[in-house]
């Protein structure tokens, strides 16, 4: 086994004694190349151009060290690198295929890393560099233009890539995510000789599965490649500053990259344990930008922060899980969940045929797309939503604390919000309504409501424990100086219905609220009243809570079917601005109550009494 240092710069393939090899003099062995089992070192200062095929080498070579540059061959040809251990990159090393993004590795060459082991790319030292730049194709992935059944070889298509670089031999992904799949149907096949034509791509071998016509066929073949072959590894481990763009391929327990730093991935990853992951305990991944696709994997972006994702990730079980900021702007499909985890998540683009398109997690901002999902939304808490829900069985289902404003909900088949105890909506199109506010699954404090609801503008609606209340401007209805009122319809006679309003009182100012209740029959088992609730001692909360202010209406027996004044009033004595509750409520297990609100908050200052009225 010998050892191998560059003496200069040179072409791989010069063996010594040719005066020009990397390998000439300084003690290297005098003939022949680096074989297997061998150890290799890249001198700092050296660039050493790589134009060799070493697909004979029985294990392939014992170490590479990269402290100068490695670059790939730009001839016409194919090029291949093998490995019986990790490539090293230096402090001031580079490992380099192809020029830049503008500048590409031509589509006559094939540039493979072939890691024969548990080995990948590693020891970037934080300064040193792997930047592949492969020939992407015009089109990575299109559609089926119809569905397949079990066993066929011949996939009808919606686009024809002849002419484009998808080529004989090579490998696709068919992913169907027509949505509500437990798990993701992604299913690897070769490209058959004289498989590509116009309508249809054919394949060596039939699908295992039949696919529906929201399937996707995905170019998993770029002309740099690496091949990750044993182990949980990483194929490329704590690279900074780089731009990967390449096919890369390992496991199904192993990870594509790992805690990389501000990188940009493009290619195609897939087949593995997790396409991009950043390790446990290590570097947390900030500023990825992700414009590739991520197909076939275990989880398609695993754990990590601050990613920009313009791609496609797609057939892979769990798609994005655990990331704490991301945007995304590209296509997620076929997953268990769509968006699992995390925190801060903008999500642009769409979600496609997924269990759960947005699963746990908290702060997720989805301003696209989720479609043909079981669920739009599983759980999870403080999500933002204004973009469209559709052809989903659910649209919110559980979670808390969710945040609607100007989003669609089409053709959800069972409820768009269930189960759900906190939501928030403004302008927001519903299409099945809400469905088990009024049950155990959900607190007594749930309180979900909506403004301006089904885009109408004025008009309200909120579901609570004890019913529903709509907003009613019909003339006949209204107390006097009021444009609407509001119709609480009870359903239960031990859960309170009720509205209420969320205002700040600043310190040293008193609130006095001001309205009307109008019952038409007997209320007197729970009067209706009007209350000022602490935002942090809410008795819906704990019985050991008590409002602030109080005030039932004063003849709650039916006997007076007009409406009836009630006032509230509370000074906030504290030196803190306090969030209070202006709260109308009414428990009963049938009935309407109508009510309307007004309040004033009343300043004291050296000029007198500021009065501020609000409605």
């Amino acid at each position: 086994m010998a050892t191998w240092v560059t003496t200069q710069g040179g072409l791989w393939s010069k063996a010594p004694p040719d005066a020009t090899s990397p390998w000439y003099g300084g003690g290297n062995p005098i003939l022949g190349l680096p074989g297997s089992g061998d150890s290799v070192t890249i001198t700092a200062g050296h660039t050493v151009t790589f134009d060799v095929n070493q697909t004979v080498l029985l294990v392939g070579l014992a170490a590479l060290t990269v402290n100068g540059t490695l670059v790939t061959s730009t001839t016409a040809g194919t090029y291949y690198l093998k490995m019986a251990a990790n490539i090293i990159i230096g402090a001031a090393g580079e490992v380099r295929t192809g020029t830049s993004a503008l500048v590409p590795y031509p589509q006559t060459c094939s540039m493979t890393y072939y890691f024969n082991g548990a080995y990948g790319f590693s020891n970037f030292n934080t300064t040193g560099k792997l930047n592949l730049f492969c020939t992407e194709p015009t089109i990575k992935h299109i559609k089926l233009s119809a569905a397949t059944i079990a066993g066929a070889t011949v996939l009808p298509v919606d686009t024809s890539v002849v002419g484009d670089i998808w080529a004989v031999g090579n490998t696709v992904y068919v992913c169907d995510i027509a949505g509500n799949t437990v798990t993701a149907d992604a299913e690897a096949r070769v490209i058959k000789a004289g498989g590509i034509a116009a309508g249809s791509i054919t394949l060596v071998t039939g699908l295992t599965n039949e696919k529906s016509s929201e399937s996707y066929v995905v170019l998993a073949a770029r002309n740099i490649s690496i091949l990750g072959t044993t182990g949980v590894t990483s194929v490329i481990n704590a690279p900074s500053n780089c731009v990967i763009n390449a096919a890369v391929t390992g496991t199904t327990s192993g990870y594509g990259i790992t805690s990389s730093l501000s990188c940009s991935l493009g290619g195609v990853w897939f087949g593995l344990s997790r396409g991009v992951y950043n390790g446990a305990g290590s570097t947390i991944v900030l500023g990825n930008t992700i414009n590739g696709v991520i197909v076939g994997c275990t989880n398609g972006v695993y754990q990590g922060s601050n990613y920009t994702i313009t791609g496609s990730v797609l057939g892979c079980t769990n798609c994005i899980i655990g990331v704490v900021t991301a945007d995304i702007p590209g296509l997620v499909g076929a997953g268990y969940s769509g968006l699992q985890f995390g925190a801060n998540i903008n999500m642009t683009g769409t979600i496609l045929g997924c269990t759960y398109g947005s699963q746990y997690g908290a702060g997720h901002n989805v301003s696209g797309t989720i479609t043909k999902c079981t669920a739009a939304f599983y759980a999870g808490s403080d999500h933002i939503f204004s973009g469209t829900a559709s052809n989903c069985t659910f649209g919110i289902y559980y979670g808390s604390g969710f945040n609607v404003t100007s989003a669609t909900f089409t053709s959800i088949l069972t409820a768009d919000i269930y189960g759900t105890p906190r939501v928030r909506l403004t302008n927001t199109t519903f299409s099945a309504g809400v469905s088990q506010y009024n049950t155990l699954k959900v607190p007594t404090w749930s309180y979900i409501h909506s403004y301006d609801h089904n885009r109408i503008v004025g008009t309200f609606q909120a579901w609570s424990r004890g019913g529903i209340t709509v907003s009613d401007v019909t003339p006949a209805n209204l107390p006097v100086g009021y444009a609407v009122v509001y119709k609480h319809t009870c359903e239960d006679a031990t859960m309170q219905n009720f509205r209420q309003v969320s205002v700040s009182i600043p310190p040293g100012v008193t609130i006095i609220v001001d309205g009307y209740i109008r019952i038409a029959d007997d209320h007197s088992a729970w009067a209706p009243r009007l209350e000022i609730i602490n935002c942090t001692a809410d008795p819906l909360f704990s019985l050991s809570y008590t409002p602030l202010a109080t005030t039932s209406v004063a003849q709650p027996n039916g006997t007076v079917v007009g409406f009836q004044p009630v006032q509230a009033k509370y000074t906030n004595e504290s030196s803190l601005v306090m969030e209070v509750l202006l709260r109308v409520s009414a428990k009963r297990a049938s009935g309407d109550v109508y009510e309307a609100i007004t309040w004033t908050t009343r300043y004291a200052t050296t000029q007198g009494i500021i009065v501020t009225r609000y409605n």
